[in-house]
């Protein structure tokens, strides 16, 4: 069963956690795998990004991981510090938007599903706004957004996107 939760900021190695750890093995090998086709981030995540920019973003940012058998298989962050991931758009990022990963031999929908929920309800908490993109041609994402109850709206030409390779059309999802 996926456990869904926020990060175990302890278990460090290097002085990275073993969550994040988790997060950047599975999204290196996939980015490595061509699996992220939608994904505007192209370049590898490295531990020291994890130990410079995610952890001294922690208490600013909202992050979930979702979990299956002690490994970490998806995360959620709603980056309100946006500058703190390391990608060439990561600064063209607007404050309380959520990037997703799941690891690609992972059912993406499932995962994405429990890890959005989760993170839905803790804007509500928090009593915060944040908003989604997806791609127009990622379909389950799509999918799946429908089964969260949110309708997106079309945006043409969505710079970041467009920037990092992608048709630049994406829909993008207002979530409290």
């Amino acid at each position: 069963m996926i456990k869904v939760r926020k990060p175990d900021l302890g278990n460090l190695q290097d002085g990275v956690p073993k969550d994040f750890l988790e997060v950047m093995g599975y999204f290196n090998r996939g980015l490595r795998k061509g699996s992220y086709l939608y994904i505007p981030r192209k370049n590898l995540i490295t531990p020291k990004e994890i130990r410079t920019l995610w952890l001294p973003s922690i208490e600013t940012n909202i992050c979930f991981v979702a979990e299956l058998d002690e490994k970490v298989i998806g995360s959620a962050t709603c980056f309100f510090d946006v500058a703190s991931s390391a990608y060439e758009q990561a600064k063209e990022r607007k404050p309380g938007e959520i990037a997703l990963t799941v690891a690609p031999d992972r059912n993406h929908r499932l995962v994405s599903y429990g890890v959005l929920s989760e993170m839905i309800k803790e804007l509500r908490v928090q009593n915060k706004k944040a908003f989604f993109h997806t791609d127009s041609d990622f379909q389950e994402e799509r999918l799946m957004m429908q089964d969260l109850g949110y309708q997106g709206r079309l945006i043409r030409e969505y710079e970041r996107y467009r920037k990092a390779g992608l048709s630049g059309k994406v829909f993008e999802y207002k979530l409290s």
